[in-house]
């Protein structure tokens, strides 16, 4: 009874991610509608870079303050500031430069300034083994650099 019960199990949740897919295709034949706004795909492109790289923004911004009690950021105002941009990379070992403009905040919910960040990227190490990847990591903090920013 067990058996059987463990390969209804195993056939149930075999047909969830083909299930998901038909339903992405489906989506795709009736024609998904992407961002014709500029400003929202700018937007949606920075929430997409944020939540990409968010393990090495965040481990980036804990180094940087050590004694602070960071608990996130905010962003800046996106139409002074370019908040996510990416060029080509100009380190000899990585791709591309991914610079992201930031608000860190503490424990508070005080502003601790504006931060931008450069990441050297390497996609194609993202696939590589994990041995590989702790000495040619994919994603590399280059500099990190802050300025003050009055209250909040």
């Amino acid at each position: 009874m067990k058996k059987i019960l463990m390969v209804f199990i195993l056939i149930t949740l075999s047909n969830v991610p083909l299930n998901y897919v038909k339903a992405i295709d489906s989506d795709l034949a009736n024609g998904i509608e992407f961002q014709k706004n500029v400003k929202e795909e700018i937007q949606l492109y920075e929430s997409f870079m944020f939540d990409l790289y968010q393990d090495e923004i965040f481990n980036a911004i804990m180094d940087y303050y050590k004694s602070e009690k960071v608990i996130g950021y905010e962003l800046p105002n996106w139409e002074q500031n370019d908040i996510v941009s990416i060029t080509t990379g100009h380190e000899k070992d990585m791709s591309y430069i991914v610079k992201i403009t930031l608000i860190p905040t503490n424990n508070k919910n005080d502003y601790l300034g504006v931060d931008t960040l450069y990441f050297a990227v390497e996609p194609d190490r993202f696939k590589n083994d994990a041995d590989l990847s702790k000495e040619y990591p994919p994603v590399k903090l280059i500099k990190y650099d802050h300025k003050k920013q009055l209250g909040k």
